[in-house]
């Protein structure tokens, strides 16, 4: 299971979370969410072990990922970002690639439950989406069983701002995209390790 759904909201921070939950629910066909939090404070659902999610809103849309992994989602509207800001946070990076960045590190600290300071170094996968226009969409899971086998990189080294996957970590192999828009690791070997799957698009939620 892993699916990610989107609905518009009034934009107003109560709607954005409410519909954010009710999309929740709608994903689990459940009418009552037990909601608990871990002490890091990354929610989840009581008595529901094998399911995870995690939710996300700006401005007038609310998104949520649900899985059957550990999941970090995170969607901002495309705006420039102050150097400023970017030069303390983000490396500076350039203002093209700032909310990009930004969405990878919020949605990689809502994986790890750590937050935007998050400092893991766990190897990961994000997933861009472009479904919504004007937003962007991140999707980020660990790179569970793939093995780390070349030199670090740098996370600035990315494809263009559209829909795509790419990996990113503290040692990372490059990114390399596939026709079928999915991401590999090519490995000394010669082999191809596929990525964790990711849902083809963004499913919407008609209230």
């Amino acid at each position: 299971m892993f699916e990610i759904y989107a609905t518009k909201t009034e934009n107003n921070k109560k709607s954005r979370h409410d519909n954010a939950y009710l999309i929740l629910k709608y994903a689990l066909n459940v009418d009552f969410l037990d909601i608990k939090k871990t002490p890091s404070g990354k929610p989840y659902i009581n008595g529901h072990d094998n399911v995870y999610f995690n939710i996300s809103h700006s401005n007038e849309y609310a998104v949520c990922a649900v899985a059957d992994i550990p999941v970090g989602i995170d969607i901002e509207f495309i705006r420039p970002l102050s150097e400023r800001f970017t030069k303390r946070y983000l490396n500076g990076c350039s203002p093209e690639e700032a909310i990009r960045e930004w969405t990878r590190r919020e949605s990689f600290g809502k994986l790890t439950g750590e937050g935007f300071a998050n400092t893991s170094d766990e190897p990961h996968v994000f997933r861009e989406y472009d479904d919504i226009p004007g937003y962007i969409v991140m999707v980020c899971v660990f790179r569970n069983g793939i093995p780390v086998i070349e030199p670090p990189r740098q996370c600035s080294a990315l494809p263009p701002l559209q829909g795509g996957e790419w990996d990113c970590g503290e040692n990372s192999p490059p990114w390399r995209g596939t026709p079928e828009g999915r991401g590999v690791v090519s490995r000394p070997d010669g082999l191809i390790s596929p990525y964790p799957e990711f849902p083809e698009k963004i499913t919407w939620y008609q209230k």
